[in-house]
This record gives C-alpha cells, structure tokens and sequence, in this order.
C-alpha cells in the first residue's frame, strides 16, 4: 500500500465484509497513529472475522526511523474506545506463536493483537520497489482467485 499510510484498516475493513474468511491486516504503529480516522470505518461495520495486527516499534521506521507518538497512546486502549471487541496485548515472539493461530481461526473482531518489538536501525530495511500499479494489479488478481500466488 505504498503511499497510503494508515488507510490499511479500511482497506481489511473492506475486504472482511466481501468473504466469510479471516481478514488479518498488518499494521505498523506509526500507520496506526497516521490515522485514527479509519477506526471509525472499523467501528462503523464491526467485522468479526477481521483481525488487525499492529507491531509496535517506536518509530516509522519505513521513512528513516523518525519517533512515533505510540509512547504516549496506548494503541489498544485506542482500539477498545473505538468499538473492537477485543484487544490483546502480546509480549514476546514465543507467545505471538502460541496465540496467533488461534487468533486467526476466531478472531472475534474486530480484534486488535498489539505487539511491541524493537525497533532496528534508521536504513536497515530496503525501500518497497514494486510500482504501485504492480501492486495494485496484483493484489485485484489476488482478490479475484487467491490461488493465482501470495498477495
């Protein structure tokens, strides 16, 4: 989603209500925090089969590893005001393996799993290179028949 930073939400929101299926959505803390507006969207249709997965790290890491504001807001606590029926708080890698799959299976949704993991250094991690087009068109393949490859 290059270029739509915190807009992920919506997107899984969308997709959830379009398939019976576990929609899971990734999601950084500085997309989270860029905008609260789309839990309104999450609030509003109230999924039980998405999951919204936020890794918390402290910083928007994918732009240089500027600071995020996720120190000083309790992501769940937001989620929670917003209508998600459940928020889980994760601690460690051990228990993301644990629980995840179960997660998955029943998310009870909208469900937020908030993790905090460590932030690595500013330029560690390469710039996406895929155009946003490909993307795009990738993802409507996907969408259309998920047996054609991963999205």
């Amino acid at each position: 989603m290059t270029g739509s930073m915190g807009m992920a939400p919506v997107i899984g929101v969308g997709i959830a209500r379009q398939t019976d299926r576990t929609t899971v959505v990734i999601d950084g803390d500085g997309a989270f925090l860029m905008n609260p507006g789309a839990l309104m969207v999450t609030k509003q249709y109230r999924p039980e089969n998405f999951l919204h997965l936020v890794l918390d790290n402290g910083s928007y890491e994918s732009t240089g590893g500027q600071e995020s504001s996720s120190a000083i807001f309790d992501i769940p606590q937001m989620a929670a005001a917003m209508g998600y029926r459940e928020c889980t708080r994760i601690h460690d890698t051990e228990n993301l393996r644990q629980r995840l799959p179960g997660l998955v299976r029943a998310p009870r949704g909208p469900h937020l799993v908030y993790v905090r993991t460590r932030s690595t250094p500013a330029g560690s991690h390469p710039r996406i290179t895929v155009d946003p087009a490909a993307n795009f068109l990738r993802f409507r393949d996907w969408m259309t028949d998920p047996r054609k490859g991963e999205a």
